[in-house]
């Protein structure tokens, strides 16, 4: 599926991203009290790396509540950056 900006983000799909991207979704997550849909960001020219991502479809948190970026080596997938939300108040 095309990815369209504003589009819901459900899961158990695969949005194809301008560049070669794909963005593909496994479950619903939740991460500091926000509910978010998990999924895994990934480029066809570069497949030793991959972005996990959590992203709520609740327009009131516009940014990633989970953000891991991980590196395939010959002992499996390596962490090299991670963000994580631990807290999130809307008023």
């Amino acid at each position: 599926m095309l990815f369209i900006y504003g589009q819901t983000i459900e899961p158990n799909r695969t949005y194809v991203l301008p560049g070669g991207l794909s963005f593909v979704t496994e479950g619903e997550v939740t991460v500091a009290g926000v509910a978010a849909v998990k999924g895994t960001l990934t480029a066809a020219d570069n497949p030793d790396e991959r972005v996990i991502l959590a992203i709520s479809p609740n327009p009131a948190v516009p940014y990633p509540v989970w953000v891991r970026q991980e590196r395939k080596t010959a002992n499996g997938w390596e962490l090299e950056y991670e963000m994580l939300l631990t807290q999130y108040q809307h008023g």
